[in-house]
């Protein structure tokens, strides 16, 4: 087990994640295991040399699923070794957009904002989706 600070930068999740509304998040890079602790968190302005601007309660991870971000969609593991490809025009990418809590909750938006945070490049990043 292990305790991990996240920063979240996306403005519209922050308050759903600190009043338990949303319990996912995406993160590209990093290695997580079920049964950590995370504590979600932002700046009050440049990262790691400023305050903490909020943070929330600690949350132990029961859900920690392998993924693959690419341009054009997110690879899913939906078992040991087995992935899923979800393109971002999909209704399957429109529910993890809600459970990330990503406005509009589109899988294309998904795909934007991910790309925004990340520059995915066409090769793809690995990362988990983490639920609590």
């Amino acid at each position: 087990m292990s305790k991990r600070y996240i920063t979240l930068k996306y403005e519209p999740k922050i308050k759903p994640v600190c009043d338990g509304e949303i319990r996912q998040t995406i993160r590209l890079n990093g290695r997580f295991r079920a049964g950590d602790y995370v504590v979600l968190h932002g700046w009050e302005g440049k990262p790691n040399n400023s305050k903490w601007s909020w943070r929330s309660r600690w949350y132990k991870l029961n859900r920690v699923i392998r993924c693959e971000v690419h341009p054009s969609g997110i690879l899913v593991e939906v078992s040991k070794g087995c992935f899923e490809v979800l393109v971002w025009e999909s209704p399957e990418a429109d529910e993890l957009a809600r459970l990330e809590g990503i406005i509009p909750a589109t899988g294309v938006e998904l795909g934007r904002v991910l790309n925004q945070y990340y520059d995915i490049p066409e090769t793809g990043m690995k990362g988990h989706i983490l639920r609590w």
